[in-house]
């Protein structure tokens, strides 16, 4: 088993983070936004700011229970 160190937190919850809101984001963006006739960098660029807000939330929900 590896050594983390004095005072390395274990800092894991980040890719479960990122894994919640990616497939949160792919949910929302199939039955929500995939309707819409926009263009497909509006697209991106909403799917981004939605992954973004969830990893944020959850990667601060995960902090204090991990």
């Amino acid at each position: 088993m590896e050594s983390k160190g004095i005072g390395v937190k274990n800092e894991g919850y980040y890719a479960v983070a990122s894994f919640l809101a990616i497939i949160i984001t792919l949910v929302v963006h199939y039955f929500f936004l995939s309707g819409y006739e926009m263009h497909s960098s509006i697209h991106v660029s909403i799917g981004l700011v939605i992954f973004l807000v969830l990893s944020g939330f959850f990667s601060f929900i995960l902090s204090k229970l991990w």
